[in-house]
């Protein structure tokens, strides 16, 4: 079982860290967005380079496409087998501790950078901009990529709550009632905070909870030669079958993220050999919540930049587009993300300071 410096199962550090570049591509891909309040609608030149349709720019866009299919509810697969891993708190405990590291975060990014690049980007160009943070401190559609936070917060909550009356009991009933509750039409649910969004979700959240529990170990054991196995048959299984777009094909997704976290046993095992590779995921695992939060935003500012210099009907600048979108605002993310722990460190040791000192 191996464990990095924090105590935490490393596998996860794997699977958050290729889970959030593949997040990275999938917002890499996009033209055109909407909400009520605001949009953004490109559309390729007639100038477009030829560049454009070589392999690695198209092999982005289908990654990409691909990736949306899967990639959010691989992260809360993610956050329910990390939970497994800690004692459980009292439901007012979880409450106040997720409220900290959930709704915090999604107020004060949102609204410290989120909605400000958002504005520079023109995606509120002709919109009422009071309404927009109204909406946005709702939790409504104005909470871009942001709704993760608030709808994992009420994923733990829900979780808490069947894992405690439902799954001491039997897990099985409890993973079963989280499915019908992701199939259900929950329309009468208040939409406040990402609330009902969170059944649609919270399916998921319970069967990370069941694999740390009750999978992961044994998948670890089996092996690396029959874990390669079972991949490349799942692999093949991918290639002979169409691609679902993730819309309540539950299958389809579990199979999907039972894929990629094979892939990511075997990069750790394959990969983490290599003492520098390691080290740079379990750097770059604590900072993935900071990529998700900066990267997105960026996104729009980009494409902005790109549509008004047309740089897709230059060739180099096909590639400095992509590049720009994919690594770029990954890695400035990654560096605002590291910026803000070492502030954080820094009032904490001090604040711990002043209490020692008192």
């Amino acid at each position: 079982m191996p464990l990095n410096k924090n105590s935490r199962i490393e596998i996860y550090d794997w699977i958050r860290v290729l889970g959030m570049m593949l997040v990275v591509i999938g917002h890499a891909s996009y033209l055109s967005h909407a909400t009520d309040f605001g949009s953004v609608a490109y559309e390729l030149p007639s100038t477009i380079n030829s560049h454009y349709e070589d392999f690695i720019p198209y092999a982005i866009r289908f990654i990409g496409g691909w990736a949306y299919s899967f990639h959010m509810p691989l992260f809360f697969i993610l956050s329910g087998a990390v939970y497994a891993l800690k004692k459980a708190d009292t439901f007012d405990g979880m409450v106040i501790k997720k409220a900290k590291s959930l709704i915090v975060p999604y107020y004060i990014y949102g609204v410290a950078f989120m909605l400000p690049v958002k504005v520079i980007s023109d995606f509120y160009k002709n919109a009422d901009m009071k309404k927009v943070f109204r909406n946005f401190f709702e939790g409504g559609a104005e909470n871009g990529h942001l709704w993760f936070l608030i709808t994992l917060f009420w994923c733990f909550l829900l979780g808490y709550l069947l894992i405690e009356f439902v799954g001491k009991k039997s897990m099985i009933a409890a993973l079963l009632i989280a499915l019908i509750l992701s199939k259900c039409e929950l329309s009468f649910l208040p939409a406040f905070m990402g609330f009902s969004n969170a059944f649609n979700y919270v399916f998921w959240f319970m069967l990370g909870f069941v694999f740390e529990k009750y999978l992961r170990k044994k998948i670890e054991e089996q092996g690396t030669g029959k874990t390669a196995m079972i991949f490349a048959l799942m692999t093949a299984v991918m290639i002979i079958l169409p691609v679902d777009n993730g819309q309540g094909a539950t299958a389809y997704v579990a199979f999907y993220c039972a894929w990629f976290i094979l892939l990511a046993l075997l990069s750790q095992i394959l990969i983490g050999r290599i003492e520098l590779l390691r080290k740079l995921i379990l750097f770059l695992s604590p900072l993935c919540v900071y990529i998700y939060i900066f990267h997105d935003p960026m996104e729009y500012f980009i494409l902005k930049e790109a549509f008004e210099h047309d740089w897709l009907s230059s060739g180099v600048y096909v590639y400095v587009y992509y590049f720009i979108r994919t690594a770029g605002v990954f890695i400035v993310s990654a560096l605002l993300g590291f910026g803000i722990c070492k502030i954080k460190g820094k009032i904490k040791r001090r604040n711990s300071a002043t209490v020692t000192f008192e």
